[in-house]
């Protein structure tokens, strides 16, 4: 327990830093550049990412499982090859998607270079997630921090100084590669040596059937994760098609004033896979109990953090931008709503891995992102971005709570459906604590 907790501690702190880099970083964007400007960088970017999703296809919890039984060096080296081969394919889909979206060569170069920056990013999480599983992450989070730093500072300069928006995007790949390469060693010394040299030993059939394995085995998972990912960025994307660059800014400044309200979702998720591992497989009646225990944990955490967001931000919108982004209150505000099915849902999709029922996530997430376009298509020529934040947030009350007893064979016993349900009755979670709470004293 005591390495879980400090696990967490080190990717709390990486996550605020991280958190706060994004805010300064968006604050320079935002004050410098021209809403028109900055509406299509986030346009841009919410397009790279959605396309970026093809790298889930070697999700890191699957690659997680496999560290507990398997050569953890091999393990690591099959899933970074395997999301390297899947970007020629991301770098094919961005080029036929971009035609449908626009015209323009700087919303094109734009996209693709975000592409390649997320897609160097999501080798840094494998290679963290690593360290996750050995509660060794510390070795390599202040690498991590002051290459975010190096990024932030980079982009800025660009900003400050009227570069081309071209640029911000090089920058962040720059800081990214630099990134990349001093980890490594930091974690993987002979990474090129010892591991490329027993998997010579194998035949490259049996490598491509290992990479295909973690592909195969991701499916599932990507295509929930995909879901969840486009009904997070789509409505930015649909902004920008169906109305206007500004609306893409004012927009995107709630979603990331929202980021900043669920900086816990990540690293909570990433430190309780061990622990949730080691209780499905050895008291399952533990397990249940410590679900609804920490579910009951982030409802009361999330609303501590909400409270405090929803009086805040608004004011330091007010101080950083003026009127300029003054719509972004009402939008953050309503979306702070969903963000509660969204942290009290953090344990969610570890549960459904365990349980190999990774179908109920699909599903869920599949008819989510169905009914958040069908919302945005009937409410936002009519109600504008206001319409785009009533869709999300109904789409994420839906996804993560109402429709997995639908798909789940335990039906309204489902345990995510139950513990989520049974959390927001705070009585429920003030009995469930105080418990826990006197079974910690008692141990001492």
């Amino acid at each position: 327990m005591q390495k879980i907790i400090n696990n967490i501690g080190w990717n709390v702190f990486e996550r605020f830093f991280y958190a706060f880099c994004q805010f300064v970083l968006i604050t320079v964007l935002a004050a410098f550049l021209a809403k028109n400007d900055y509406g299509l960088f986030q346009y841009a970017s919410s397009f790279a990412l959605i396309v970026s999703t093809i790298f889930l296809f070697v999700d890191d919890k699957i690659i997680a499982k496999q560290y507990a039984y398997l050569d953890s060096q091999s393990v690591l080296f099959n899933a970074l090859l395997g999301k390297i081969l899947l970007l020629p394919f991301s770098l094919f889909l961005l080029l036929l998607a971009s035609q449908a979206l626009s015209n323009s060569s700087k919303f094109y170069i734009i996209s693709a270079s975000l592409t390649g920056f997320y897609f160097l990013n999501t080798l840094v999480l494998t290679i963290k997630h690593y360290h996750d599983y050995t509660s060794n992450v510390r070795q390599i989070i202040p690498a991590i921090l002051f290459f975010n730093s190096i990024e932030l500072t980079l982009v800025s300069g660009i900003v400050y100084f009227k570069c081309d928006l071209y640029f911000v995007p090089f920058a962040m790949i720059a800081a990214s590669i630099a990134k990349l390469i001093v980890i490594n060693p930091l974690k993987y010394p002979s990474i090129t040596q010892s591991t490329i040299k027993r998997e010579s030993i194998k035949s490259i059939k049996k490598i491509l059937f290992l990479i295909f394995r973690n592909y195969k085995m991701s499916f599932t998972l990507a295509l929930a994760a995909i879901c969840s990912i486009i009904y997070a960025k789509v409505d930015q994307v649909m902004i920008g098609k169906m109305l206007t660059f500004d609306d893409v800014a004012v927009y995107s400044m709630a979603v990331n004033f929202i980021a900043l309200t669920s900086i816990l979702n990540a690293p909570v998720q990433v430190s309780i896979f061990s622990k949730m591992q080691k209780l499905h497989t050895t008291n399952y009646k533990k397990y249940e109990y410590f679900y609804w225990r920490l579910t009951s944990l982030l409802v009361l955490l999330y609303i501590s953090i909400a409270i405090l967001g929803y009086n805040l931000i608004p004011i330091m919108l007010n101080i950083l931008f003026g009127s300029k982004y003054l719509q972004s209150v009402e939008i953050y505000r309503l979306l702070l709503i969903g963000s509660l099915f969204i942290f009290s849902a953090i344990p969610r999709s570890i549960h459904y891995t365990l349980a190999k029922k990774e179908h109920v996530l699909l599903k869920s997430q599949f008819i989510s992102v169905i009914i958040n376009i069908g919302l945005n298509i009937l409410l936002m020529p009519s109600y504008g971005i206001l319409g785009a934040a009533i869709a999300t947030v109904i789409s994420q009350f839906l996804g993560l709570l109402i429709l997995d007893p639908f798909f789940d064979s335990d039906g309204l016993k489902s345990l995510p459906f139950s513990s989520q349900l049974k959390s927001y009755n705070l009585m429920n979670t003030f009995i469930c604590l105080s418990n826990s709470a006197k079974a910690y004293l008692n141990k001492l």
